[in-house]
């Protein structure tokens, strides 16, 4: 893997060592970026079509096939304590970083019904 997909230090090079929690903090910014794109198809402003949104939100499948690798990678890699505490790290930046990106934005955010579409929200506001 090449680009901005692939970590600086692959965790594989670096074996079972404490290390690997430095790791930790490059899923945390790459599943927080690929939660960006899940919040944008939640409030369906991907596409300009509903039926294109809708298809984009269903990512329940792929959610779980990502927690069965991601989870069968950490462990595969490291002992179950530094498994548990790479998965600690990563969790916990991951959560700092959406809530930091999230919270002030949806402050006094208009809630809509189902009757209601973005754009006539975006009008009112």
């Amino acid at each position: 893997m090449t680009g901005p997909a692939a970590p600086a230090v692959p965790p594989g090079r670096l074996g079972d060592s404490w290390w690997q929690l430095l790791v930790a903090v490059y899923p945390a910014v790459v599943f927080g970026q690929i939660s960006f794109l899940g919040h944008e198809a939640g409030h369906r402003q991907l596409f300009r079509s509903r039926r294109a949104n809708d298809v984009a939100g269903l990512e329940g499948i792929l959610l779980l096939a990502h927690f069965a690798g991601y989870l069968t990678a950490v462990i595969v890699l490291l002992s179950p304590l530094r498994a548990a505490a790479f998965v600690a790290v990563q969790q916990g930046l991951l959560g700092v970083y959406l809530g930091c990106a999230f919270a002030p934005n949806h402050k006094g955010m208009l809630v809509l019904g189902e009757q209601d579409s973005w754009a006539s929200s975006a009008a009112r506001c």
